[in-house]
């Protein structure tokens, strides 16, 4: 994604049960810190909103904990890459993780 453009990540899916509820952290020096300023996570639906500001470039390493009515904690890694505003070829790169790496914890 570029700097000042909105990224929206639905972490969650129609099949997910109504009663899931999701937290978030940026991972920064191995720790959990909040997600990022100005950026926005729907606890229930999964949904998270940022529209980084000028000067946010880098990559950010984002995870996301969906708890599940069972108690089932399942981890969803997201890396975002936010580039320039102005320059290069890549209008929108993120990895969701919840495909390939859902590690189930309990």
């Amino acid at each position: 994604s570029r700097e000042t453009e909105p990224i929206e990540v639905q972490l969650g899916s129609q099949f997910d049960d109504s009663a899931a509820t999701y937290e978030g952290y940026v991972v920064a020096n191995g720790r959990l810190r909040p997600l990022p300023v100005g950026s926005t996570l729907d606890r229930r639906t999964g949904t998270f909103k940022w529209q980084p500001g000028p000067g946010f470039l880098g990559t950010y390493q984002l995870v996301f904990l969906r708890s599940s009515e069972a108690g089932l904690k399942t981890r969803i890694p997201v890396d975002l890459t936010i580039g320039p505003k102005h320059g290069g070829d890549d209008n929108r790169l993120f990895d969701i993780g919840a495909r390939a790496r859902r590690n189930k914890e309990r």
